[in-house]
């Protein structure tokens, strides 16, 4: 029999069409394949196991001096000498005003001169009295002579306490003419200039302001409900305590943490209802004088653990109707677990329930996953 060219041709086409259809069809059946014929989504997927966690958390918070200090005059007259410069750091002791000491001297010269003649005085005094006394004793002299020399001595010593204490307070208002640093500090810029008069009297007493930053303090609040949770969790024995008290550790603006670590020396004792928050500080040594009071800074907290708990990776968490949930991998399947949360920590986040040990969570891919279908974990 003669076939046509023309025949045998679409022929072959359609034979050749017909084994390439069906061996795509049997390649896509041997494949792992999800509803809808959607190719299995590629995920990745971490082995959970329960863990102990140790626990941190940052908050805002701001620097403030460990003490500030408003520098006055305690004696009145011209001020000569303000041998600082502003923002200098000083040390305790060191001069930052001086007064004019002319008058002071003077009446410190005075009372000096005066307590001496008064000591003098006495110890004539006392002498003549001890040998009067001694004569009274054996009946040599009489009681009137005895009492008239033991009055002379006890004005005497009374004359010696009044110079004694005048002396005190001219040495002191002497002493107040140079008004020095309290403590090691950065002094501010002087509100008066060399020659002003001062007068604590008319209340023109004050000079500059100083600070202390050796040490300082880094003041911050914490919301109630973390606290709350806090309590919670503890009393369930969830989160213990590492060390008696909560660790603090300062964050810069730049991101640099500083190797400072302070206990949190100040807890409030009622909740603030406009912020809903709970005011704390910690006090935290600045040898270095990388923070300055006023800084914005963070506050990291730690010294607390979870114990048995699991931590996955934030993203990994889904929210549905009934709450949140994960994905994790059954046999080869994306199946929803429910699962409580927990706090967010640098780790990742902690899951109180939902989970077992082993389990399989999508922690990447769960965009494309749909409950229930295929999937393929990438090694």
């Amino acid at each position: 029999m003669n076939i046509s060219k023309k025949f045998v041709i679409p022929v072959a086409f359609l034979c050749g069409g017909l084994i390439v259809f069906f061996g795509m069809q049997m390649f896509f059946m041997s494949r792992p394949h999800a509803p809808f014929g959607f190719p299995p989504a590629n995920v990745s997927v971490l082995k959970v196991i329960k863990e102990n966690l140790p626990f941190s958390v940052q908050y805002p918070a701001k620097v403030a001096a460990y003490q500030e200090t408003q520098i006055k005059a305690l004696v009145s007259g011209n001020l000569i000498d303000s041998p600082y410069e502003a923002g200098d750091y000083v040390k305790e002791g060191a001069l930052l005003f001086e007064i004019d000491p002319t008058l002071y001297q003077q009446a410190f010269n005075k009372a000096k001169a005066n307590y001496q003649k008064a000591k003098s005085n006495l110890w004539q005094i006392e002498r003549t009295f001890k040998r009067v006394e001694k004569l009274y004793k054996t009946k040599s002299v009489s009681l009137e002579h005895f009492d008239k020399a033991k009055s002379a001595y006890q004005m005497a010593l009374a004359g010696v306490n009044i110079a004694k204490a005048e002396f005190d307070t001219a040495n002191t208002q002497l002493d107040y003419t140079k008004v020095r640093a309290p403590y090691d500090g950065i002094v501010s810029k002087s509100v008066l200039s060399n020659g002003d008069f001062i007068s604590p009297q008319i209340g023109n007493a004050f000079l500059t302001t100083m600070v202390q930053i050796d040490k300082v303090y880094v003041n911050f609040a914490f919301p109630s409900k973390d606290y709350e949770l806090q309590q919670k969790l503890m009393s369930q024995g969830i989160m213990k305590f590492t060390n008696d008290k909560l660790e603090a550790n300062v964050i810069l603006e730049d991101g640099t943490e500083l190797p400072n670590v302070a206990k949190v020396s100040f807890i409030d004792s009622y909740i603030d209802t406009k912020t809903q928050s709970i005011r704390a500080r910690t006090e935290i040594d600045n040898q270095d004088k990388k923070m300055l009071p006023g800084n914005f800074v963070r506050i990291k907290l730690s010294g607390l653990e979870f114990e048995n708990v699991y931590v996955i990776p934030d993203r990994a968490v889904m929210q549905g109707e009934k709450g949140p949930f994960v994905y994790v991998v059954e046999g080869g399947k994306a199946v929803v677990r429910p699962v409580k949360l927990g706090m967010l920590s640098e780790k990742g986040r902690v899951i109180f329930k939902g989970l077992s040990d082993g389990q399989e969570v999508i922690i990447d891919g769960t965009v494309k996953v749909r409950p229930n279908a295929t999937v393929m974990i990438q090694q």
